[in-house]
């Protein structure tokens, strides 16, 4: 059985959805995330599926669709800003119940050879926001002005650059 190829939303439409139920998806994002550049990274991947995916879904159900979706980026976010804030804090603090283990300098070698290795093969811009972050301790807001661009990219770029890091060294382990 072939699958069905999501139908694209006119952007006429996208837009007026916007006008009608933007205000409402920020608020929401808001609430779950407690951070209004993260909401509205929220509420822009939400009508950018919206874009892509909502032309098949009929008009009474896609409100319902947009929160569902926004959601669910919202859920992504925090779940990503987890795992960011504990490799932060693992990088930091640079230490572990290993170090009470008789070969773990070689472990340890072993491990920063691999994040290095994995690090190298991200792409420039998604390293370059990387090492800002966690090397220098820099926030999004400063990356973003630093590198003169929009925050939502410096935010995306991080995320991307995670979920590479993440599929790295999972396949290494």
């Amino acid at each position: 059985m072939k699958e069905r190829e999501p139908e694209r939303l006119p952007p006429e439409q996208a837009g007026a959805m916007y006008l009608e139920h933007g205000e409402q998806l920020l608020a929401f994002a808001m609430g779950l995330l407690r951070h209004r550049e993260l909401a509205r990274e929220v509420v822009q991947n939400t009508f950018g599926k919206a874009l892509e995916h909502a032309g098949g879904i009929p008009l009474e159900a896609r409100k319902a669709w947009l929160f569902r979706v926004a959601r669910n980026e919202a859920l992504a976010i925090r779940r990503r800003d987890g795992v960011a804030r504990r490799v932060q804090s693992e990088l930091q603090s640079g230490t572990s119940s290993l170090e009470e283990e008789p070969h773990f300098e070689l472990l340890r070698s072993e491990e920063l050879q691999l994040v290095r290795d994995a690090l190298d093969r991200l792409p420039p811009p998604q390293r370059e926001v990387v090492r800002q972050k966690f090397f220098e301790g820099r926030t999004f807001a400063q990356i973003a002005e630093s590198e003169g661009l929009p925050l939502g990219t410096v935010l995306t770029r991080m995320r991307l650059a995670l979920g590479k890091l993440e599929e790295s060294l999972r396949k290494t382990r």
